[in-house]
């Protein structure tokens, strides 16, 4: 069963780039297996970004759901009989009513030890963003009809300056932290943790792990944010390598957090031979930060809010300061 609809729920400072990973084992003969579900999207707009998993001929991988009341379906090239998962397919398809992520053997003969992993990006929904895919008036408020006229939206939209991307924030650090060695059942081994300074956030972006030999469905990092579990990463879909080498491609992570964020390696059976890292960044925390993630502001904040309209801009995803100077 997918985990990404209570994921999803756990969201707190959007934009955030997430992973849903998890060994599933054998997919029978004839079977579909949904790895990847959210039936339920609002008030968000989810980008699939990447799919990783095991190739093999037996079986059909298809991303599916629904944008701006249309539903799309595309069938991913994953024909080829040869691993590991160490490339990920990009996709960059958004839904903001359902999507899925399902995957069929098409012959009678069992596939085991399937493993496969999505990584998606969970945004707020702005009117840009809206008018981009194709929402219907219809569907829109009169708020945000409103505010696509007062900012010009469908215009900005023709010409490409919207939708634009959110600004990440000032970087001020790089953290790396890293275990190694041979981890016993049921014991906590932190790769990293980082409070996070006055007027900053902290953000996981990246994440690597060896593969075990043995026990895949046993192996979890998991990552705490604000002192909670939000996320579990089985690493077995992370590269198909040893702790004698090293992997081709982090998986690029975007986790901010606003006062804790760990990030531990658990083993439920024990394991041999593991090494794990983790890459956390310390960034300014930006006023648009603050005002999509309730933030209290400044003084100076609170006027500049209200002189350039920024809780407008916000919504409408234009994360700019200036104020168009009109020719009349």
């Amino acid at each position: 069963m997918s985990l990404a609809q209570q994921t999803l729920r756990l969201v707190k400072y959007p934009p955030e780039t997430l992973v849903e990973s998890r060994f599933l084992a054998t997919i029978g003969g004839n079977a579909t297996v949904v790895h990847f579900e959210l039936t339920s999207i609002d008030p968000f707009l989810v980008w699939v970004r990447e799919i990783g998993m095991n190739r093999n001929a037996s079986l059909e991988a298809r991303v599916d759901g629904t944008v701006a009341g249309t539903r799309y379906e595309n069938i991913l090239p994953f024909g080829a009989a040869v691993q590991p998962l160490d490339d990920s397919v990009p996709i960059d398809s958004p839904f903001d009513y359902e999507t899925f992520f399902r995957i069929t053997n098409l012959t009678g003969i069992a596939v085991a030890n399937y493993q496969a992993r999505v990584l998606y990006e969970v945004q707020k929904y702005t009117v840009a963003d809206k008018l981009a895919l194709g929402v219907s008036s219809a569907a829109m408020t009169s708020q945000e009809l409103t505010l696509a006229d007062k900012y010009l939206v469908k215009d900005k939209v023709r010409t490409g300056e919207l939708p634009m991307a959110y600004p990440k924030g000032a970087l001020q650090t790089t953290h790396i932290g890293q275990w190694a060695g041979n981890p016993a059942a049921n014991t906590e081994n932190t790769l990293i943790e980082r409070s996070v300074p006055e007027d900053c956030k902290v953000v996981l972006s990246g994440l690597w792990c060896s593969q075990p030999a043995a026990n895949f469905g046993n192996l979890e990092i998991r990552i705490y944010r604000e002192r909670q579990l939000f996320l579990t990463v089985f690493p077995y879909e992370m590269a198909n390598y040893t702790t004698a080498t090293r992997w081709i491609k982090p998986l690029s992570l975007w986790i901010p957090a606003l006062s804790n964020l760990r990030v531990i390696l658990i083993s439920t059976t024990g394991h041999v031979g593991i090494l794990a890292e983790a890459q956390v960044e310390t960034r300014k925390l930006t006023i648009w930060d603050k005002l999509a993630w309730g933030v209290a502001l400044s003084s100076e904040e609170k006027e500049l809010v209200s002189r350039l309209n920024l809780d407008e801009k916000l919504a409408v995803g234009q994360y700019e300061l200036y104020t168009p100077i009109v020719q009349g």
